[in-house]
């Protein structure tokens, strides 16, 4: 039982990470027109 726990524990933190690395908005990119853009990077950990 032990071992399923820590297990389980440990997957679920795997899909946490990979969740918030791969659906954390951490930039914007705005279209200034002309083909230029500008990229603004927010942090990811404050």
């Amino acid at each position: 039982m032990e071992n399923l726990l820590r297990k389980s524990a440990f997957y679920g933190f795997l899909l946490g990470l990979g969740y918030a690395i791969l659906f954390t908005k951490y930039k914007e990119v705005t279209d200034l027109g002309e083909g230029v853009s500008e990229t603004m990077y927010f942090p990811v950990m404050d």
